[in-house]
């Protein structure tokens, strides 16, 4: 989903094997790549996002896959993700499935199709946290956000999936057209499925860890004390422990704690 009116500059197609099989830039050797996202409905790429490779823009770059810009034949703007050449990941099969389950909490993108070398997917257009933190006007849009955050941790939570970057929420999740309401968690690469997933609990870490650094917006908003810090730490660590079905009480208890129900 685009939130404003771009005017999208295409990839020239000569240049398509320096995205489709990137870090290699050798064209005969990506021939058959790119006749796979022709065969997989993908028509346009598109110079967009604020990482570059050569000349060109995308939208992210990772140690296992890229992610581009692209007009599919039936869904129209997508995100395609491109898993690199050099990749130690064989596959992007496991990746697709966990963001086709994730996407029944309301908090990741649509999935409309994969491969092993490509998945394409809702495109979330919005800010970064980051972002938002950098250009936020209100305290009630630092309440919100943090709820929203524990909310959409806790969905994922209740699904039984874990994703370890949350720890490192800045660059991991999305705020949809920069809705605090809004977030998305819109890299699964680091996820998995796990009988005890941890994602409110790094969260909450993340927002004792702001909210004790000096002047920070999120630390003059919660104003957490030693004590109630101490008492997060006790909550959080009985909630990592308890049975996904069992959570909510002490879910609602956090949200309390930290000022945000």
């Amino acid at each position: 989903m685009l939130c404003h009116s771009y005017e999208l500059s295409e990839i020239p197609f000569d240049i398509y094997h320096k995205i489709v099989c990137y870090p290699n830039k050798e064209r005969l050797s990506c021939l058959y790549r790119i006749e796979n996202i022709k065969n997989i409905g993908v028509d346009k790429l598109y110079s967009f996002g604020k990482v570059q490779i050569d000349k060109y823009n995308i939208i992210g770059k990772g140690h296992a896959a890229i992610v581009v810009l692209a007009k599919h034949r039936v869904y129209g703007i997508v995100a395609l993700k491109i898993r690199r050449i050099d990749s130690k990941r064989t596959s992007l099969e496991y990746e697709a499935k966990l963001l086709e389950t994730a996407y029944h909490c309301g908090y990741t993108p649509k999935l409309y199709l994969y491969t092993d070398d490509f998945i394409v997917r809702e495109y979330i257009d919005g800010l970064t946290i980051k972002e938002f933190l950098d250009m936020v006007y209100s305290r009630e849009n630092v309440i919100e956000l943090i709820k929203h955050l524990l909310l959409a941790a806790y969905s994922l939570d209740r699904l039984g999936i874990d994703i370890h970057e949350l720890s490192r929420p800045y660059k991991q999740v999305i705020l949809l057209c920069g809705d605090p309401k809004k977030p998305f968690f819109i890299d699964l690469e680091s996820g998995g499925y796990s009988l005890r997933p941890s994602n409110v609990t790094r969260i909450v870490n993340f927002v004792i860890a702001e909210g004790i650094k000096r002047k920070n917006i999120i630390g003059d908003v919660i104003k957490l004390d030693d004590d109630r810090i101490q008492l997060l730490f006790k909550l959080i660590k009985i909630y990592k422990n308890l049975p996904p079905d069992s959570k909510s009480d002490l879910f609602n208890r956090i949200l309390d704690v930290l000022g945000v129900s």
